[in-house]
């Protein structure tokens, strides 16, 4: 399943503007709530990464980020937790006892379908762009680097 990434022109096209979200840390109740107030304001959602690790339903927050990118009316910018996550999905070696990874590894391996949608998840944070800019507007989950400058759209994750 993969869900190619949609310009910010193109998730703002007939909506009203649009909600970002930053750090919801697997906290999916919250998150959930949020996107469900965004979409009845017919607004699009931009996460800002770090969905996952920390809180008690990194699946939850994963499914629902998946379910925004598959029905076209959100995208992701990935933060740091996702990419550690992109890259011990592709068995590269990450810290996980040391890492807030280790309560998501766990989380994922209790869901029937574990495997299946962590590879999904891997997939569409490996293909999205690192920054983002739309108008006037920059998106970003942290750092800089000197091509934000000049580039409207980072590398994506998978190729940094």
């Amino acid at each position: 399943m993969t869900m190619r990434p949609r310009s910010l022109a193109a998730l703002l096209e007939g909506r009203e503007g649009m909600r970002v979200i930053g750090d919801a840390h697997g906290y999916a109740t919250p998150f959930a709530e949020a996107v469900e107030g965004a979409r009845q304001r017919n607004l699009a959602v931009l996460s800002l990464g770090d969905l996952i690790d920390r809180g008690p339903d990194a699946p939850g927050a994963i499914r629902l980020m998946l379910d925004l990118l598959s029905r076209g009316d959100g995208e992701l910018i990935p933060g740091n937790h996702e990419d550690k996550f992109r890259r011990w999905v592709a068995g590269r070696r990450v810290e996980l006892a040391r890492s807030a990874l280790a309560g998501t590894v766990e989380q994922i391996a209790a869901a029937p379908d574990g495997a299946e949608f962590a590879r999904a998840f891997a997939e569409a944070v490996a293909t999205r762009p690192l920054w983002r800019r739309a108008g006037k507007w920059f998106f970003v989950h942290g750092g800089f680097h000197p091509a934000m400058l000049s580039r409207d759209e980072g590398p994506p994750a998978g190729e940094k």
